[in-house]
Formats: C-alpha cells, structure tokens, sequence
C-alpha cells in the first residue's frame, strides 16, 4: 500500500515536472538568465568601482601625509636657517 503510494506520488511528480517543461517559454527562461546574468555583472562592476574607490581614497590620504611632512620638513629648515641668520647677525652687531 505504501510503495503503491510512493510510486504514484512518484508518477505525479514527473508528469508535473514534464508538465511545467512543455509548457514553460523557454525565450521566458532565456530571458531570465540573461537577467539574473546581468544583475551579477553590475554587482562585479559596482564591487570593482568600490574597490577603485578606495584605492583612490587610500592613495590620496598617503599623498597628503607625505605633502605635510615635507610640508613639516621646510618649515623646519626655514626655520633653522632664520635661526643661523638671526645668530650670525646679532655676531656682528656685538662684534666692536
């Protein structure tokens, strides 16, 4: 009784399955391949422009470190040369 049960439930399966490929359109199904296809295409490319991005925003912000260190550098060296000036000049001023 119950492996006759099986086996029609079984039957009932297939033929819904046969079923729904006879009639299903299959330029429907193409369609949404070519769909879902695309959908994964734009989340690729969203993913590499976020990627570019933040390449981008890293190199900037390394750029900009090392702009206010030289930055840092020369106002210290400006610095020490007005230091030299202003001792080298007071020298002479004292010297008789």
């Amino acid at each position: 009784m119950k492996l006759e049960q099986k086996r029609h439930e079984t039957a009932d399966k297939e033929r819904h399955n046969l079923m729904r490929i006879m009639y299903t359109d299959p330029a429907s199904e193409q369609e949404k391949y070519d769909i879902e296809k695309q959908r994964l295409e734009l989340a690729q490319l969203r993913a590499d422009i976020n990627a570019t991005n933040t390449e981008t925003e890293n190199k900037s912000a390394i750029a900009l470190h090392n702009n206010a260190k030289q930055g840092l550098k020369a106002a210290q060296q400006n610095q020490q040369k007005l230091h030299k000036l202003a001792k080298s000049g007071l020298g002479r001023e004292l010297k008789p």
